[in-house]
This record gives structure tokens, sequence and C-alpha cells, in this order.
């Protein structure tokens, strides 16, 4: 670990663009505020109710298949 902070350390150290520092500086404080909370803290009962909800859906809940797409376009097509 020591090694890849020294190595974050030296490329930093020869950044001579101070927007690319500004920019690095504020990416690492967003990440290192968002390492320390807990993204769920804020939200209420059914804010959290829905994220558990929609985490829990499939990955292909809304997918379609190919032959309904084409049935589908087809009639769009044929209006």
């Amino acid at each position: 670990m020591e090694s890849f902070k020294q190595t974050l350390l030296t490329k930093i150290a020869a950044i001579e663009d101070e927007g690319l520092l500004q920019l690095l500086n504020e990416d690492v404080d967003i990440l290192m505020a968002a390492g320390n909370s807990d993204i769920t803290a804020n939200l209420s009962a059914t804010e959290l109710a829905t994220l558990k909800k929609l985490a829990s859906e499939p990955d292909d809940k809304d997918v379609v298949s190919w032959a309904d797409y084409q049935k589908t376009t087809a009639q769009w097509r044929g209006k």
C-alpha cells in the first residue's frame, strides 16, 4: 500500500497544471466524504423501501424480446 501511495504522490508532484490539480483535489474531497458516510442515511423510510424494491428487481424485467419488438414496430410502420 505504501508503494502505491508513493507512486500516486510522485505522479501528483509531477503535475504542473493548476486547473488539473484543483479538479483532482475536488474529486479526492468528494471520494473521501463519500467513503466515510452511508449514502442511504438521509433517505426516508419510503425512499429506502423503494430503493430496496428496485434493487431486488431482476435485471431483465423491462426487456422486450426481439420478436415482440419486430411485431410492435411493424405495426407502427404499417400505419
